[in-house]
């Protein structure tokens, strides 16, 4: 994804834009795998104030994700907005702006840099989702269990519930 800001640098404060439709390959981050169900629809707008390019827009795709609470696979929306700079190695002196050289701007590392900085940080398939039984595993979605989840019963099969024995009232641990 280039884009060609050689009018930009003459004309200062002149603005332009670009729109990139474009296929994401997948991305692992840390032990997580980012898919997209969708090409990215990329809207960008730029300009030159003399010392850096902005470059600004908007990116709408739709990510392949898994159901935090049921761990069912479902397809969710994803966009973000994004405001960038852009310096030339010359005036490489602000560390949050991204280098360029010449009259082409590279936006690809600022893209996948933003979709890691946009992605949620946990899914739902649906705002009523039940998730699933904590003690036989079933999806509560589909099929209610017989299982006692009452309070006596999770402090049973809660591996963390001795660690509430350790604190009483008005003593220190």
């Amino acid at each position: 994804m280039k884009i060609n800001v050689a009018r930009e640098l003459r004309f200062i404060g002149d603005k332009n834009s670009a729109h990139f439709t474009e296929n994401i390959e997948n991305i692992e981050y840390y032990g997580r795998l980012v898919e997209f169900a969708a090409p990215a629809d990329i809207d960008v707008e730029y300009s030159c104030d003399g010392e850096s390019v902005r470059v600004w827009g908007r990116f709408v795709s739709k990510l392949k994700s898994e159901c935090a609470l049921c761990l069912k696979e479902f397809v969710e929306p994803f966009e973000f907005e994004f405001d960038e700079s852009f310096v030339t190695a010359k005036r490489d002196e602000d560390d949050e702006a991204y280098l360029f050289e010449g009259d082409v701007i590279d936006i690809s590392t600022m893209i996948i840099d933003n979709i890691l900085i946009n992605m949620p940080l946990r899914s739902v398939c649906s705002q009523d989702c039940k998730g699933l039984c904590p003690i036989c595993g079933c999806n509560l979605n589909y099929t209610q269990c017989s299982c006692d989840t009452g309070e006596s019963n999770n402090e049973q099969h809660n591996p963390l519930s001795l660690l509430g024995q350790l604190l009483t009232d008005g003593e220190e641990v």
